[in-house]
């Protein structure tokens, strides 16, 4: 799979955030990265699947949160795995 455009962007912001110990909205996070503002599309899910996971790193996407809520998305998780199942596949 081709990595999204914006990826390394993505991924180095997200780092950042993580070294601050902090979460960052999705808006940010498009902002930072020059993203649509309508969407960050997959990139957080390429950094989770194709970089993270494959390495056995941290799911940095899972720092990226909702504005109103303060959680991450519905689609934060891979295909199979569940917050019941923790980080194993299910």
């Amino acid at each position: 799979m081709a990595p999204p455009v914006k990826a390394r962007k993505v991924l180095a912001y997200l780092k950042k955030c993580a070294d601050q110990m902090r979460t960052v909205t999705y808006g940010e996070l498009a902002k930072e990265c020059g993203l649509a503002s309508s969407g960050i599309g997959y990139q957080p899910g390429y950094v989770r699947d194709e970089i993270c996971r494959k390495r056995g790193l941290p799911w940095l996407s899972a720092i990226a949160v909702n504005m109103g809520m303060r959680r991450p998305g519905g689609s934060f998780l891979p295909e199979g795995v569940t917050m019941e199942t923790g980080c194993g596949e299910a």
